[in-house]
């Protein structure tokens, strides 16, 4: 009785299927899936942090370096400045006045040449100036004044805009952003009512160093390039009377950046992309392509006259009329 026990017993376990591969499988299945999270979920964080490595640095370079030579290239006829649609304008930190002063306040200065005559802006020390004079002679008294400063871009808040800008290089194709942005990493940001995509530019020399950064709009590109020498960049004579009653540019205070930060904001940034609604990420890659492409939108309906009212530097009433006579605007109106 008991050896036919043991049999039908040893017979059940033969006949008991041995669930331990299966497990397995299933063990082995969610590793590999969990690894290929991790690697994806990483390669996207690789993304963020080296576009935060990258506005550490230019953060940086943009209160320590010398000078900063700002190419622009505007790409509407109206938005010329006089008759230029490529200037430069170099900026150069201005000394602290205390070591306790947060601001940071720059100096900048760009000339033109038009109609017989070198018109020359300036900012020195918060204050904006304007000269022109004679081509050719520099030392003539040319007649200067002062700008009103709510007609300067606002400067003072171009440092805490970058530092906020957004990672966008992980939603761009990887041929677009290596032709557009060779080895570095592209960010989108608001400035002035605009948006702008911002590209860094690593130094081939060393991990810790950039050459510079560009700036893609849909009106203007910028192309941003360090000095190693400073210009004197000095405000031009003008009356006691008239100086006193010109205004001061705000500028922003100085960011500090630091590895603790960039760390921690590397990782928010990345943190907060799985909660961002897919509609921000839309949008952020939408603007990012459109301003690096140029593909924006135009005109869809036909062209129709315009209509042009007598006014900015015209001292002749031509009343309502479609032609130009001062050809202002230009030969391609509204593009």
């Amino acid at each position: 009785m008991g050896l036919q026990a043991a049999a039908t017993h040893k017979h059940e376990e033969e006949r008991r299927p041995n669930r331990r591969p299966w497990a397995s499988w299933r063990l082995a299945l969610i590793a590999t899936v969990g690894a290929v999270l991790m690697v994806t979920q990483f390669s996207t964080y690789t993304h963020h942090f080296h576009a935060h490595v990258a506005k550490h640095r230019i953060l940086r370079s943009l209160q320590e370096q010398p000078a900063l030579r700002l190419t622009f290239e505007l790409k509407r006829k109206p938005m010329y400045v006089h008759g230029a649609s490529t200037f430069d304008v170099v900026a150069t930190p201005a000394p602290m006045r205390s070591s306790g002063e947060k601001s940071m306040v720059y100096n900048g200065m760009a000339s033109f040449e038009q109609g017989g005559h070198t018109h020359e802006y300036s900012l020195v020390d918060g204050t904006a100036y304007y000269t022109r004079r004679p081509t050719g002679q520099f030392d003539a008294e040319g007649d200067s004044g002062c700008l009103p400063s709510n007609s300067i871009p606002p400067i003072g808040s171009v440092l805490s805009t970058i530092q906020g800008a957004a990672t966008a290089t992980h939603l761009l194709e990887p041929g677009v952003v290596e032709e557009k942005c060779p080895g570095g990493s592209m960010m989108v940001f608001p400035f002035a009512g605009e948006d702008f995509v911002l590209c860094s530019r690593p130094s081939s020399s060393s991990w810790f160093k950039d050459e510079g950064f560009q700036i893609f709009g849909s009106d203007l590109n910028i192309n941003v390039k360090y000095e190693s020498t400073a210009p004197m960049i000095v405000a031009p004579r003008v009356a006691s009377s008239v100086l006193d009653s010109c205004k001061k540019v705000p500028f922003g205070e100085r960011i500090t950046p630091s590895l603790p930060s960039l760390m921690t904001r590397s990782v928010s940034e990345w943190g907060h992309r799985a909660l961002r609604a897919e509609k921000a990420e839309w949008n952020i890659f939408k603007k990012a392509w459109n301003l690096i492409t140029d593909n924006v939108c135009g005109c869809k309906g036909a062209q129709r006259p315009c209509v042009f009212i007598a006014g900015l530097s015209s001292y002749d009433d031509y009343g309502l009329t479609d032609n130009d006579p001062k050809d202002y605007f230009g030969s391609e109106i509204g593009l």
